[in-house]
């Protein structure tokens, strides 16, 4: 499940792409909050895991107003 969700979002195309650019970039480097749950290294029985992160709507990121490419 989580690769299908994974392959989704790699292979967007046309605005969508654009937006799931934008918001990856507003993301640190170094988080990795998102596949923490696959990961991480846990001792947890599955009944003792937090739950999973709340999905960021791609619609929410920010549009770029420099070039693709360009920081």
């Amino acid at each position: 499940m989580a690769s299908t969700r994974r392959g989704e979002l790699w292979h967007l195309d046309g605005p969508e792409r654009e937006q799931r650019n934008a918001l990856l970039r507003e993301r640190e480097t170094c988080d990795y909050s998102f596949v923490d749950w696959l990961y991480g290294a846990t001792a947890l029985l599955p009944e003792q895991e937090p739950p999973m992160f709340e999905p960021i709507p791609i619609t929410s990121a920010r549009k770029r107003t420099a070039p693709v490419g360009v920081l």
